[in-house]
């Protein structure tokens, strides 16, 4: 039986460095999990801060709708 050329080799190594080196990524991921944090709760902003001082802060919550009848 012949041999086969040493670009299959290189390329069944490279193919399988890829697959391990994907399950340890996979793996790594998997260690930094943490319970699901919502970011806005709909009503106010509580639990935001700026990262700068807000001393000139106009944010506020509010709805917007759009307007059929006037589509500008």
């Amino acid at each position: 039986m012949k041999s086969p050329s040493p670009f299959v080799w290189l390329a069944t190594v490279a193919w399988m460095v890829t697959l391990a080196a994907g399950a340890l990524a996979d793996l790594s991921f998997a260690a930094d999990v943490r319970e699901w944090i919502g970011l806005f709760n709909g009503k106010d902003l509580k639990g935001w801060r700026f990262q700068e001082p807000a001393q000139n802060s106009q944010w506020t919550v509010g709805t917007a709708a759009l307007d059929p009848q006037d589509p500008r």
